[in-house]
């Protein structure tokens, strides 16, 4: 099923849903409020999804020059990878690296200032891939819909977490990260057992750095390239674990 048909399948399944229920529990009224309801979401979906997340993490798009020297990075290895356009964007606000792939192929990268300010060159090269990998394999339809489905039913969503993880499972989200990871492993050239080690590492050093561990309540964690060690069944889990990730990375050299 390509992405236009599923865009169309799932917007009639899920408003459908909504109208339904709406008339069932509220008779007319509740039919006019599902209605508003749905056509807000499909408003959300189609045109004002990314402005929505953009503005909730205060991110900037980069314009001018650039002394992280991440511009000239992406410009270096985006051949690699099938992606039209790329869009950098920078926001001192707590957030993970994330990566929102629109419908025509776009990607747009949003990261963290200060903790790009604290990687070396190397990192940086490495950050890069991982970036272009992941909004290669991340799916344009299903993790922006849930996103925007999870931010419109805010705060009760919070309390849904669990059936948004469950949804996650059931659409194999998690086999995304997998192919992103390895993808940026073999696009970096990092395949020798010195350079899996050092990608793996980064991998480590990414997740542990404090400038993006946040509690994430509007729903930004299905653009999210990193793992969450939360406990907590009312936090949306998206990716599989960092041992888990690094173990099918590196197989038996991962301790």
């Amino acid at each position: 099923m390509n992405t236009l048909t599923q865009v169309w399948v799932f917007s009639i399944a899920i408003c459908s849903v909504i109208l339904v229920s709406s008339f069932k529990f509220a008779g007319r009224l509740g039919l006019l409020i599902g209605f508003i309801f749905s056509l807000g979401l499909l408003y959300l979906l189609l045109h004002k999804g990314l402005k929505l997340f953009l503005d909730q993490i205060k991110a900037e798009l980069h314009k001018g020059s650039d002394p992280t020297g991440l511009n000239a990075l992406f410009e270096k290895h985006k051949s690699k990878y099938p992606i039209k356009k790329y869009f950098l964007y920078f926001t001192d606000y707590t957030s993970h690296p994330l990566v929102w792939r629109d419908f025509q192929n776009d990607i747009h990268i949003i990261l963290n200032k200060p903790m790009v300010q604290n990687l070396d060159p190397t990192e940086k090269n490495l950050l890069a891939h991982l970036m272009f990998a992941h909004g290669t394999k991340h799916s344009k339809f299903r993790r922006r819909f849930f996103s925007i489905f999870y931010l419109a039913l805010h705060p009760v969503s919070t309390f849904l977490s669990p059936l948004f993880n469950f949804s996650a499972k059931l659409l194999q989200l998690e086999k995304q990260i997998f192919k992103a990871d390895l993808m940026a492993l073999s696009q970096s050239e990092s395949m020798t057992p010195a350079k899996m080690n050092d990608f793996s590492l980064f991998l480590r050093k990414l997740h542990n750095l404090k400038f993006h561990q946040t509690k994430y309540r509007r729903g930004e964690n299905y653009f999210s390239i990193l793992s969450t060690s939360s406990k907590n069944i009312f936090n949306l889990k998206l990716c599989p674990a960092l041992d888990i990730r690094l173990k099918n990375l590196m197989g038996d050299r991962h301790n």
